[in-house]
């Protein structure tokens, strides 16, 4: 038999002393007899006519589509000897068409009022679909045939305990429609001015709502080219400058606006029930306004090439939802509300660094920096919640008026003046301490922050003849996480860390019965019972299960398991 499994197939049972220990005992089960399965087909296909109508007019028409057909099944092993309870089932059937129609009309004329002068203008429109359907189901009860994994296979056969079984169909479709045009100018090749206008309809919002229109415009300038300072290739080869200004927007997720019916059972009856969050009146677009400031810049006749640009987005009309009394029917609205800015510099860095006949290398470096801010959310909300582990006790990351988007929350230590971590003693009945525990905020405090300081990636070729040979590095410079294994492990004595003082690296401890060990340790910081900087020989469960934990309910430092989140690959 395995180490994890009985004889008789059933899941071994590793008894513990310390309950937080738990969390490991079933590692083996999970990884080799607990099992997801995910099968996908996809189809995508294209068709294009081109016409070309005059010299100056050409049109062009384009239908696309993408198909995919997808299964996700979960089967989890029933843990018990009759190989009938214990278990779980989990399928998952999908499908989703996106179908998408251009036409577009071009005219385009050089030298049109005058040599050097060039003019094109387009017109566009465009039809999206997109729709979905699937069928869910899990079976969680007591199975009939023995290892037979199945949503039929099933004890509970009226279907009747939602916690064990469920079906569930869901479907969704949503419409937009665009209009498009684009006029593009330029003189001798080195002026460019880029407008556009777009208007679209989206099926997901309201009726009075869902239609906006968002225009942009560039303007480039090749100075170098402009002012004839290519003659001097050999240091200074090429320049040119951008402005850009966009407005974008963005729709949500189809029937927001429909108050449908719940449905759902209660003591073997159907029932059907109100949404929690409410629908609201008038939905409309997330919209963005961006400017863009670049530059291009070449020396070395072109062996060095420099792109930089520097980006504001303001974010506006956030869908965001709201927490409402519950005595109103429901517990939440949404609406449209909130301001999110984005400043932040992205650069690429070209380099020919050896060029001959045989042999030559290059390399590429690019980079970016965003930094991110909340303005406002909605008059009268003060948070938004975004993600969150273990509630209040855990972490949680949440937005708030004036802080960054990514901010993670959670519990710290108390520090004094001097910014030393605070300590209790731990007492019995009688008065007599046992051992001591780090104090921890009352509230949760910001103690990390997930956005990334550097984002980038360095690629080189090397080209011997006619071959050659790419190789890419990735890299992320700061930006945190939270690691919850990272605290289970710890706090459960199954982290490497924690076998130093039971392996006999410890302090010498005197154990309650009177006998000893070298496995006492002293957690670092000001003791505030004693007054002093803490020099308490106590038991290593109080520096890991008394510091680490994954459990809701105890109030520990999570911030001991916030990581720098900086990586190469």
């Amino acid at each position: 038999h395995l180490y994890y499994k009985n004889d008789d197939g059933s899941k071994r049972d590793f008894g513990s002393p310390y309950p937080q220990q738990e969390y490991g005992k079933d590692l083996y089960w999970y990884f080799y007899e607990n099992n997801s399965n995910l099968n996908r087909d996809e189809l995508i296909a294209t068709i294009k006519l081109n016409a070309e109508i005059t010299p100056w007019l050409n049109a062009f028409v384009r239908t696309s589509t993408d198909l995919v057909s997808s299964k996700f099944e979960t089967i989890n092993t029933t843990t018990n000897a009759d190989r009938v309870s214990g278990g779980y089932y989990q399928k998952d059937l999908d499908k989703n068409k996106i179908m998408n129609t251009d036409l577009m009309v071009t005219a385009h004329k050089d030298n049109l009022f005058f040599n050097g002068f060039n003019a094109s203008v387009s017109g566009m429109v465009n039809a999206y679909s997109n729709s979905s359907q699937g069928v869910w189901g899990k079976n969680g009860g007591k199975f009939i045939v023995p290892d037979v994994y199945s949503l039929h296979n099933i004890v509970d056969a009226d279907r009747t305990d939602k916690n064990k079984y469920a079906v569930t169909e869901r479907r969704y479709e949503t419409r937009s429609q665009s209009v498009l045009g684009m006029l593009n100018l330029s003189y001798n090749n080195y002026l460019f001015l880029d407008l556009t206008g777009r208007n679209d309809v989206n099926s997901t919002l309201s009726p009075t709502k869902n239609s906006t229109f968002y225009p942009s415009a560039s303007l480039g300038f090749v100075f170098s080219d402009a002012f004839g300072l290519r003659d001097s290739r050999d240091i200074f080869s090429y320049g040119k400058l951008r402005f850009a200004y966009g407005k974008s927007a963005n729709a949500y997720a189809p029937y927001l606006l429909g108050f449908t019916y719940d449905v759902g059972s209660f003591g073997g009856q159907p029932t059907n029930s109100l949404p929690a969050t409410l629908s609201p009146e008038e939905l409309g677009f997330q919209t963005s306004n961006s400017i863009e400031v670049g530059a291009s810049l070449g020396f070395l006749r072109d062996r060095i090439n420099l792109d930089f640009t520097y980006y504001s987005i303001r974010s506006i009309d956030q869908i965001l939802a709201a927490d409402i009394a519950p005595s109103s029917g429901a517990t939440g609205v949404t609406f449209n509300s909130g301001e999110l800015t984005n400043k932040g510099i992205e650069f690429i860095l070209n380099a020919s660094v050896i060029q001959n006949r045989n042999f030559s290398w290059s390399l590429s470096l690019n980079g970016a920096k965003n930094e991110n801010k909340v303005v406002s959310l909605a008059p009268g909300i003060r948070e938004r919640r975004i993600a969150d582990v273990f509630g209040n006790l855990g972490v949680f990351m949440r937005v708030t008026p004036g802080d960054s988007y990514g901010t993670i929350y959670g519990t710290d230590f108390e520090r004094d003046d001097k910014g030393q971590k605070l300590l209790y003693n731990v007492k019995d009945q009688d008065g007599n301490v046992y051992g001591t525990l780090y104090k921890v905020t009352n509230e949760p405090v910001p103690i990390g922050n997930a956005a990334p300081k550097l984002t980038g990636g360095l690629g080189n070729t090397f080209r011997y003849k006619n071959f050659s040979l790419y190789g890419l590095i990735d890299f992320k410079v700061g930006g945190d996480i939270y690691s919850f294994d990272h605290s289970t492990a710890m706090g459960s004595g199954i982290s490497p860390e924690t076998v130093v003082e039971r392996n006999g690296g410890g302090l010498p401890y005197t154990f309650p019965d009177g006998s000893t060990a070298n496995v006492g340790v002293i957690m670092e910081g000001f003791n505030v019972d004693d007054g002093k900087i803490n020099d308490r020989v106590v038991n290593p469960i109080y520096k890991y299960a008394g510091s680490y934990t994954g459990w809701t309910h105890l109030n520990r430092p999570r911030s001991l398991s916030v990581f720098e989140n900086t990586w190469f690959k």
